[in-house]
């Protein structure tokens, strides 16, 4: 199969944007607003394609393009996005605990099958990735599983691993692809070198001189692996634009929602480190098809993790290079600086500098800027805070145990400073259009949830006003004005009559209103006559 042509990717955006009812203009002889298969949950870019090439990101130039270059990328609202303002599966993203709470269990094995290499023969060492500046191997074992051990470096034990561990299940939670993500432990007899690539024992023991040891000897590691049939690794996503020579990818990556929105879990997890070259992009078969899946692959820079050691005060709080406060620092020979200067962090074992306290999710920046966060706006960021919002403590805690810190103690600030970082996320994004989410048609009524409520201000629920007007899905406009109401739970009347479409604005004072659209279904179902079919949500208007 070859690659489509200009004028075959133009035609597979039509199809996408009419399947998907993307926010995408399609000529139209009608205006018709929903189709029959609204709302979509799956976007069908896993159609078969021929295996893109390989390319490479290096951080220098990727940083200096984005910082100066393509900060903004394509100016506009998501376009991935479906008629109910969610991100249908695909090969980016697949919604998990958002949809069906995942078990404590589930949530502490997070993307992996397996605890890690098989423990019943040696691990033969493929190759050494690198030894400085930390040590990585590549290893497999007796099943034929291939693995990258990635170790922490000498001076500080179990920062990093643990740190990337955690990340890397709260990402999987949230619908990421993320690799498998096991801590191991090992002696240095288990690793064996495999002659017939070239790796001797000396570079295996070069490679363990640059690591610590726990417990006496033993070696912990990260174990890294791809959970899906690999065809080939074609080197990272970019934060921008598409890629060319992959039919299926067919929307601006600043477009995407689950990508702007990732700012907000990056600030959460305080993932600094985001960026191209912590990304991987890899073809995968599945049948008879073979496309590329997304991966966030690298999460060691995250949580008080700088990788080689702990964070640096600035961290999350400027970019790598930010003029503005550094004009303010010479001005004033270094006196004036980020609200970060004075910031204090307890000295909790193997975690660095990571806390809660003058955290403001808004502020929050990774080390190099980034397009795809640029461009995100009120939408991208309720989408996703609703998302961790809908983590509870002892979720988050069930994540932070699969770190293996030693210290439970540890544990405990972990999982405290993640759920304090979580309530700020929810302060700061949930408002936006009244803060109403998850309605459905039961019955008679239309039930809500108040996200609001529930996660920030905890006091009596506040009064909505609700307008019902009949719909034209035809000419997308609305008709009459049928009846007024007001609320102050999560359930309101349906109008009477056999309209095929109505919409309910629910206007939340000083927060702004959420319109839900309704369609007649063709016969009565168990939970009423219609469905939610559409939601749009607005700011109000001095925001």
């Amino acid at each position: 199969m070859s690659v489509p042509s200009g004028a075959s990717r133009v035609a597979l955006l039509l199809v996408f944007a009419c399947t998907v009812g993307l926010l995408v203009a399609v000529p139209s002889a009608q205006a018709q607003r929903f189709l029959d298969d609204d709302p979509i949950t799956e976007d069908p870019d896993r159609l078969n394609m021929p295996v893109p090439v390989q390319r490479t990101a290096s951080d220098y130039v990727r940083f200096l393009s984005n910082t100066f270059v393509e900060t903004r990328g394509d100016a506009g609202p998501a376009v991935n996005v479906n008629t109910l303002q969610q991100v249908p599966n695909s090969s980016w993203y697949e919604t998990r605990h958002h949809r069906t709470r995942m078990t404590l269990e589930a949530l502490r094995r997070g993307a992996g099958e397996t605890d890690g290499p098989a423990t019943d023969s040696a691990w033969v060492v493929e190759s050494v990735i690198s030894v400085r500046p930390v040590a990585r191997l590549r290893v497999r074992d007796s099943d034929g599983r291939s693995f990258e051990l990635r170790l922490d470096s000498p001076e500080y034990p179990v920062l990093a691993t643990a740190a990337g561990a955690v990340t890397n299940r709260a990402y999987h939670a949230l619908g990421y692809n993320v690799p498998e993500l096991g801590i191991v432990r090992f002696s240095p007899g288990r690793l064996v070198p495999a002659t017939r690539n070239g790796v001797q024992q000396a570079d295996i023991w070069e490679a363990l001189e640059n690591a610590p040891t726990v417990d006496g000897g033993v070696y912990r590691a990260a174990a890294l692996r791809i959970p899906e049939p690999v065809v080939e690794r074609i080197g990272p996503f970019r934060f921008h634009g598409t890629r060319p020579d992959d039919g299926n990818d067919i929307f601006p990556h600043e477009r995407r929602r689950e990508l702007r929105g990732l700012h907000v879990a990056a600030a959460w997890l305080n993932h600094t480190g985001i960026r191209a070259t912590r990304t991987l992009d890899v073809a995968v078969r599945h049948g008879e098809r073979t496309f590329v899946r997304h991966y966030l692959y690298n999460t060691f820079e995250s949580l008080g993790s700088a990788q080689v050691g702990p964070k640096e005060p600035w961290m999350g709080r400027e970019y790598l290079v930010e003029i503005s406060p550094v004009l303010v620092r010479m001005g004033t020979l270094g006196l004036s600086g980020g609200d970060w200067v004075n910031t204090q962090y307890p000295d909790v074992p193997h975690v660095g500098r990571f806390g809660a306290a003058n955290f403001d999710p808004e502020k929050w920046r990774p080390e190099h800027p980034n397009p795809a966060f640029a461009q995100r706006d009120s939408a991208d960021t309720f989408w996703m805070a609703a998302q961790i919002a809908h983590i509870t403590d002892r979720e988050i805690r069930a994540m932070v145990q699969a770190a293996g810190y030693p210290e439970s103690a540890t544990v405990d600030y972990v999982t405290t400073i993640l759920s304090r970082r979580r309530d700020s996320i929810a302060a700061a994004y949930l408002g936006f259009g009244g803060g109403l989410d998850a309605f459905r048609v039961s019955g008679e009524r239309l039930v809500f949830e108040d996200l609001l409520h529930r996660y920030v201000e905890r006091t009596a629920p506040r009064l909505r006003f609700v307008q019902w007007h009949r719909f034209s899905n035809e000419t997308n406009r609305i008709t009459d004005q049928i009846g007024r109401t007001s609320v102050a739970g999560t359930e309101i009347q349906l109008p009477s009559g056999h309209s095929p479409f109505y919409r309910a604005r629910i206007t939340t004072p000083s927060y702004g209103m959420t319109d839900v659209y309704l369609r007649r279904t063709g016969e009565a179902t168990p939970s009423g006559h219609y469905e939610v079919v559409g939601i749009e949500r607005t700011a109000a208007p001095d925001d």
